[in-house]
């Protein structure tokens, strides 16, 4: 089962995130990502899910589609509690592999912040200003990836009624 695998995936995430310098005082793991090979393995991994959580939202962006997972019951990572997976889908002709791809902080600071605090980083702003889901993101020295949306996916779900802290 996905859930199964989350530990391995947050030891070499936290492993990498930690040599990066960044101070986690001001963040909130908002969610953890896990990106599909194909449609199929959406599917599957849909059904799986569906098992252990309701769906929040399903949900199109850039020809894809991204399930929003609130699970019964979080998870456990040192001091963290995970209650929201998401769930992507490949772009039609996209080569991807089936695994977790990023972890999702929200800041109790814009995210603007970031980048003068950690000037030396290898920020990617593509996203920063672009008109639907505004985020930072940083890849990782072992690949994985950060993202630091302006609304992470707790504050979304609250708004529709379906998560509280």
């Amino acid at each position: 089962m996905l859930i199964d695998s989350y530990k391995d995936f947050l030891e070499k995430f936290f492993q990498a995130f930690n040599a990066a310098g960044i101070n986690l005082d001001n963040l909130d793991l908002d969610h953890l990502g896990y990106q599909t090979s194909s449609s199929e393995d959406y599917e599957k991994i849909k059904s799986e899910l569906l098992s252990i959580s309701l769906l929040g939202e399903e949900t199109t962006f850039n020809d894809r589609r991204i399930g929003i997972f609130i699970l019964n019951n979080p998870i456990q990572y040192n001091d963290f509690s995970i209650d929201i997976i998401e769930v992507i889908e490949p772009e039609k002709g996209e080569n991807r592999e089936s695994d977790w791809e990023h972890v999702e902080f929200t800041t109790k600071d814009m995210i603007e912040t970031l980048i003068e605090l950690y000037p030396n980083l290898d920020w990617d702003k593509s996203a920063l200003h672009r008109d639907r889901f505004q985020m930072l993101k940083l890849k990782l020295s072992n690949g994985l990836r950060i993202k630091f949306p302006r609304k992470g996916l707790k504050s979304q779900m609250t708004d529709k009624g379906l998560y509280s802290n």
